[in-house]
């Protein structure tokens, strides 16, 4: 099979500008044409060193990333949320007939603070917030959608 240019290491590239080089100097001194080429590829074979160089310190091995199901996926965020509400739930707990009835009190209020239209649409299982109806992915928790 036929090797692609990026596939050729830099130091062919650098090897053989040299000889066109070399070559076109010293047996044939009037084809200039030919010394600009070899200065080309010798430039070209320079660059593609340095370029795999940096690729290489940047590139992270292809075993590392695997697909992610995101319906298994876990979101950090929304477990500390979850064990954060949790937590206020747990503390919140009425223990009096007194404290039960603060609790009512609050919820009234709640309601009344509500807006009297309900607004229709898509919402996220996971966290709640709305989502376009054309959306396959949540925007704030990134959960996929049905």
């Amino acid at each position: 099979m036929a090797r692609k240019a990026s596939d050729i290491s830099g130091w062919v590239f650098i090897g053989i500008g040299f000889v066109v080089i070399a070559v076109s100097i010293f047996f044939y001194n009037t084809l200039k044409f030919f010394i600009v080429i070899g200065g080309i590829m010798t430039l070209y074979g320079l660059g593609k060193l340095a370029y795999d160089k940096v690729e290489k310190q940047f590139k992270t091995d292809d075993k590392e990333w695997e697909p992610l199901d995101l319906n298994k996926a876990k979101n950090p965020y929304i477990e500390k949320m979850e064990q954060e509400k949790r937590n206020a739930q747990m503390q919140q707990r009425p223990m009096t007939q007194q404290g039960a009835q603060q609790t009512q009190q609050q919820q009234i209020q709640h309601q009344m603070q509500r807006p009297a239209h309900q607004i229709s649409g898509r919402y996220c299982a996971n966290c709640g917030s709305q989502i376009a109806p054309h959306h396959r992915f949540c925007t704030q928790c990134g959960a996929r959608t049905n």
